[in-house]
C-alpha cells in the first residue's frame, strides 16, 4: 500500500471498525481535507477513496449540513436581507450572493458560528460597486468606443457608432476598450459586461 491517501482511507475502515472511535475518524477525515489543500489527488481513484471516507457515515452528508451564521457588529437591519440570500443559497457548495442597500465600516469583521458538528470551508469576497460618472478622480480613465458595419457594393467599412447614426438592425462590428493609467502598474482586472444586444451572431466569436 504505497499510496497514502488509499493507505489513509483504509486505516481509517480499520479502525472504525475496531475501535468505533467517532472522534479520532473526524479527525482522520479533516486530515483528508487539510491534505488536499496542499497537495492534489493524483489518481482518480484516491479521489474516490478519500470521498468514499469523507462520506463514510451520515454526519458528512452536505444536504444535512447547515449554512454558517454570519452576523455583524452593526446597527444597520442587514438579517432579512441575508436571510433571503441564504435561502437562495446554491445546493452542495452552499454558495450565496447578498446585496446590501447601505453598509458601514463596522461590517468588515464577520462573526462566523458552525452550527455543525463537522468542519466547514469557505470564503468571502466584498464587492463595492459605484456607479459610472460617480466617482470623479481615479487613477484609471476607461474610454469605450463602438463601431458599426456598413457595407456597400464596393466596400465594407467600419463607422463610430453615435446615438444619432446607430439604429435597429445595425451589425456592430468592433468594440474598443481603451484604459488610460496615471502611474505604473503590475495589472489591471477588467470587468465590461456585454449586453444582449451585443452578442456575439457567431458564437464561436470572442
Amino acid at each position: 500500500m504505497g499510496n497514502s491517501m488509499e493507505t489513509h482511507t483504509r486505516i481509517m475502515d480499520l479502525f472504525d471498525e475496531v475501535l468505533q472511535d467517532k472522534k479520532l475518524l473526524e479527525q482522520m477525515k479533516i486530515w483528508i481535507l487539510d491534505r488536499k489543500g496542499l497537495r492534489h489527488w493524483s489518481t482518480t481513484k484516491d479521489t474516490a477513496t478519500a470521498i468514499d471516507a469523507l462520506l463514510s457515515d451520515n454526519a458528512w452528508i452536505l444536504n444535512k449540513s447547515k449554512l454558517a451564521q454570519l452576523d455583524f457588529n452593526t446597527t444597520i437591519n442587514y438579517k432579512p436581507i441575508l436571510k433571503r440570500a441564504k435561502e437562495r443559497a446554491t445546493k452542495g457548495i452552499e454558495y450565496f450572493r447578498v446585496e446590501f442597500d447601505e453598509f458601514n465600516q463596522s461590517m468588515a469583521t464577520i462573526q462566523v458560528t458552525n452550527p455543525n458538528g463537522i468542519p466547514l470551508w469557505g470564503s468571502f469576497h466584498w464587492e463595492y460597486s459605484l456607479k459610472e460618472g460617480s466617482v470623479k478622480k481615479l487613477p484609471i480613465k476607461l474610454s469605450r468606443k463602438v463601431f458599426i458595419e456598413r457595407e456597400s457594393k464596393i466596400e465594407k467599412r467600419l463607422v463610430l457608432a453615435t446615438k444619432e447614426n446607430i439604429k435597429l438592425g445595425d451589425k456592430l462590428n468592433t468594440l474598443e476598450l481603451k484604459i488610460d493609467v496615471d502611474r505604473d502598474m503590475n495589472y489591471i482586472t477588467l470587468r465590461d459586461d456585454i449586453l444582449s444586444p451585443f452578442t456575439p451572431i457567431n458564437g464561436n466569436e470572442r
